[in-house]
């Protein structure tokens, strides 16, 4: 697939160019995932600043994925958004495995009991979270991604459900490691309303059946609805 541009009095440019027609995943999860940018480790920027703690005094400011400026003034704040950075980050590196992450893009929104809530429907392993994660309300995170690896997620096999449930991109993040958000984060999108989540089992969880179901996935070929 190319895009470029030819103008009209003759002159063009460089095209742009992928290697695949475009596939969609799109991922709904209550662990913290977002993109503070906060990807320096607490003990190393106090380090860096020969300080013991932060403070209202000893502030560290961080531009996140939405361009906004953030400071932080409290240990735990900080630990918390860098949480929710080392988890997206996680959950990209394993897409990565398999498909090249083209465009990425996470939203942060409060659900009342996502445990009763659908948060997908048609062809999916699950459309909820489990049961562990009734709080009302709870923080839901959306990362939307775009790859060009066509089929590289999608599947089509009476084992793994239908090629619209993402459920092989699921298997392979399940198990995989994550840190909670324990204290509240600065106001803002990033936070979903400063929401502090503890990760049950301290992992991704992706049993239909789990109490502790806590993501949940969709592929797609076509671009997706706006929820």
């Amino acid at each position: 697939m190319a895009y470029g541009q030819v103008n009209v009095n003759g002159g063009s440019r460089g095209g742009e160019f992928l290697t695949g027609d475009l596939n969609f995943v799109t991922l709904k999860t209550v662990v913290p995932c977002y993109p503070t940018n906060v990807t320096v480790p607490l003990a190393q920027a106090l380090k860096a600043r020969n300080w013991t703690s932060l403070a209202a005094s000893r502030t560290i400011i961080v531009v996140d994925g939405n361009g906004a400026s953030v400071t932080y003034d409290s240990d735990a704040e900080y630990v918390s958004a860098y949480n929710k950075q080392a988890n997206l980050t996680t959950l990209l590196n394993v897409f990565a495995t398999r498909a090249n992450p083209v465009i990425v893009n996470v939203s942060a929104a409060v659900v009342n009991d996502p445990s009763a809530q659908t948060l997908f429907t048609g062809g999916v392993l699950a459309n909820s979270v489990g049961a562990t994660y009734n709080g009302n309300p709870a923080g839901v995170y959306t990362i939307s991604i775009t790859t060009e690896r066509n089929p590289a997620w999608l599947v089509d096999s009476s084992t793994t459900e239908s090629n619209t449930n993402g459920y092989q991109l699921l298997n392979a993040i399940d198990g995989t490691p994550v840190l909670n958000t324990t204290a509240a984060t600065p106001a803002g999108p990033q936070d979903a309303t400063a929401i502090a989540v503890t990760v049950a089992t301290g992992k991704f969880v992706i049993a239909s059946g789990s109490a502790n179901r806590n993501i949940v996935a969709k592929l797609s070929q076509t671009l997706p609805a706006v929820a």
